[in-house]
């Protein structure tokens, strides 16, 4: 989530948990364990600056607005105000 929140394109293995929070966002990319397949997602990331920038702000742009202190303390107090 570091890496998100720097603005940069994200790698996730498809069990990751990571990948269940950002599935719907194009900033990761559910990337095979297997070597061949990670090193052709790695290679394509490399041929394209416009690619990694694109994921990298959409991933960005997620983590903020989902993930951010200020919609922590918002989604927390609603959840309070149901549940106590």
């Amino acid at each position: 989530m570091e890496a998100l929140a720097c603005g940069l394109p994200c790698l996730t293995a498809v069990r990751a948990t990571v990948a269940e929070l950002f599935a719907d966002v194009t900033s990761t990319l559910d990337c095979p364990v297997e070597p061949r397949q990670l090193a052709q997602k790695v290679s394509a990331l490399l041929r394209s600056p416009q690619a990694r920038d694109d994921l990298g702000v959409a991933g960005r742009s997620r983590l903020v607005g989902e993930f951010s202190w200020q919609t922590f303390v918002t989604r927390f107090a609603e959840f309070a105000r149901l549940h106590v």
